[in-house]
C-alpha cells in the first residue's frame, strides 16, 4: 500500500521532471506478517510504474538480514527495470549501495 495517492505521485512526478530533476521514491523496510519481500518488490513495482526514476529502500532499524537481503536483491532485479539503492543503518554503522 502506498502512502501517498498515485495521481499526488504523478503530479510530483511531473513537477520534478519538468525541472529537469529526478525523481526518487521511498520503500521503507520493515518486519511483520503483512510486509513480505514480495509486497515491498510489488510497491518498488508500483513506484516504477508511477514514474519513480530510481527507488531506495532504507533499512533504518537494521532489521535486514544477508539472506532476506540476497533474495529481496534476487526479486528486485528481476521486476524492477530502474536504479534502486540501499540505506541501512546497523547499531554502529550507516551503509548505502546502489545495485
Amino acid at each position: 500500500m502506498l502512502l501517498t495517492t498515485s495521481e499526488t505521485l504523478n503530479v510530483l512526478s511531473r513537477l520534478v521532471r519538468k525541472k529537469k530533476g529526478h525523481v526518487q521514491a521511498t520503500v521503507c523496510y520493515t518486519t511483520s506478517e503483512f510486509h513480505t519481500n514480495e509486497k515491498f518488490v510489488k510497491m518498488a513495482k508500483q513506484l516504477e510504474e508511477i514514474g519513480a526514476d530510481s527507488i531506495c529502500i532504507k533499512d533504518m532499524a537494521g532489521l535486514l538480514r544477508p539472506y532476506v537481503t540476497y533474495d529481496l536483491v534476487k526479486m528486485m532485479k528481476e521486476e524492477v527495470k530502474i536504479l534502486f539503492n540501499f540505506i541501512l543503518t546497523t547499531q554502529a554503522v550507516r551503509l548505502q549501495w546502489f545495485t
